[in-house]
């Protein structure tokens, strides 16, 4: 990139539109920057517009559109996290949490539901960074679920390319290995 560490951290939190006007390929990897920003200051609607402006730039930028859906499948599941009181940068579940509220989980669901379904498509269509499911914490509420552990493992195994086994851990955890022929 041609862009200096200062000048893109200045690029993803600043103006909506000046960020808008930058190359698609700068522009994908800015929003994955302004939906971390935006999650330490637990905003989550600015964090899901990024999300959705990903979606929309997987098509257009052919040689990165894995890359943008994986992106915005990572902004859903930090939405998840801090949709039931996730405070960053701590541990996910923050330890002095409150217990969430049913309308809490019910919109962690959905971010959960949106999440699985852009990752399984990034798979699909050629994201092969898979230590990133096992070791990225922005994945912590997705992997952190039991209930949502085995479909996790379902989405992401449907499409999983040769040579990637991904499984259940006693924790329900979910983890993902490469093996190399």
């Amino acid at each position: 990139s041609t862009l200096s560490t200062a000048r893109r951290l200045q690029l993803a939190d600043g103006d909506w539109e000046t960020l808008l006007e930058q190359p698609d390929a700068e522009l994908i990897d800015l929003l994955q920057s302004r939906c971390g920003l935006k999650s330490r200051d637990g905003d989550i609607d600015e964090i899901v517009r990024c999300a959705e402006k990903l979606e929309d730039l997987a098509a257009p930028v052919p040689d990165m559109e894995a890359r943008a859906l994986e992106f915005a499948a990572r902004g859903n599941a930090k939405c998840a996290k801090l949709a039931v009181g996730w405070r960053p940068p701590g541990a996910y579940p923050s330890p002095d949490a409150t217990e969430p509220t049913a309308e809490e989980i019910e919109l962690q669901r959905t971010f959960i539901d949106r999440s699985l379904a852009l990752l399984q498509k990034a798979i699909e269509l050629g994201f092969m960074d898979t230590e990133w499911i096992r070791e990225d914490p922005d994945y912590a509420a997705l992997q952190g679920l039991p209930e949502r552990g085995a479909e996790f493992r379902i989405a992401v195994v449907q499409h999983v390319p040769s040579g990637v086994t991904i499984a259940p851990t006693a924790t329900g955890r979910v983890t993902c290995d490469l093996h190399h022929p």
